[in-house]
C-alpha cells in the first residue's frame, strides 16, 4: 500500500487520492490563469500541505529521529503505515489533541529505545551515562504522557456523555411538544 512518498529533502507527501487533495503546481507559473484560478489553485495546494501535516508529520518526525540511528533500513512508507496502524489500534481517535498525544507517545517510546541503545554503544562512560540519563528522563515523560492520555480520554468521554444527555433531553422535549400539538 503506497501511502505517500518522501521527497529528496526527507519531506513526506501523502499520495493524492479520493480523500487527499492533489497538490497543484505553483499557480504563478501559469500566466494565462485568472486571478481567481490562481487563488483557487493556491487554496488547493495549501489544503494539500495542511492535510500532509495532519496525516504524515508524526511519521516524518519518527523517521527523522530514527533514520540517523537505524540508517536507511526502513522505508519511509513504513513509518506512515506504522502511525496509521497505531492510531487504528488506539481506537481511531478523531480528536486532534488525542491524536497528537498518541503520536508523542510513539515518538517518546522509540526515542527512549534509541537513547538506551546509544548508551549501550557509547565509547566512553560519561557519554553512556548521559544517554542513559536522557533515556530515563524521557521514559518518565512517556509515563506521564500516557497517564495524561487516559485522563484526557476520560474527560472526552464525560463531555460526550453530557452532550448525549442534553441531546436526549432535547429529543424528549421535542416529542412532548409534538404530542401537545396533535
Amino acid at each position: 500500500m503506497d501511502t505517500g512518498k518522501k521527497t529528496s529533502k526527507g519531506q513526506f507527501l501523502a499520495k493524492p487520492g479520493k480523500d487527499t487533495p492533489c497538490i497543484s503546481p505553483d499557480p504563478r507559473q501559469n500566466p494565462s490563469a485568472t486571478d481567481a484560478d490562481q487563488a483557487a489553485n493556491q487554496q488547493q495546494a495549501t489544503r494539500a500541505v495542511a492535510h500532509n501535516l495532519r496525516t504524515v508529520a508524526g511519521a516524518g518526525y519518527l523517521y527523522a529521529s530514527l533514520s540517523g540511528f537505524l540508517g536507511q533500513q526502513i522505508n519511509p512508507d513504513a513509518y506512515v503505515q506504522y502511525f496509521t496502524q497505531l492510531l487504528r489500534d488506539c481506537g481511531t481517535p478523531h480528536d486532534p489533541i488525542e491524536v497528537m498525544i498518541v503520536e508523542q507517545l510513539a515518538l517518546a517510546h522509540h526515542n527512549v529505545g534509541r537513547l538506551y541503545a546509544k548508551s549501550a554503544l557509547a565509547d566512553h562512560s560519561d557519554e553512556a551515562v548521559a544517554y542513559a540519563s536522557a533515556a530515563a528522563r524521557l521514559a518518565g515523560e512517556f509515563r506521564r504522557t500516557a497517564l495524561a492520555l487516559n485522563e484526557y480520554r476520560g474527560r472526552a468521554t464525560e463531555r460526550l456523555k453530557v452532550v448525549t444527555d442534553v441531546d436526549e433531553g432535547e429529543a424528549d422535549r421535542r416529542r412532548t411538544a409534538r404530542g401537545a400539538e396533535a
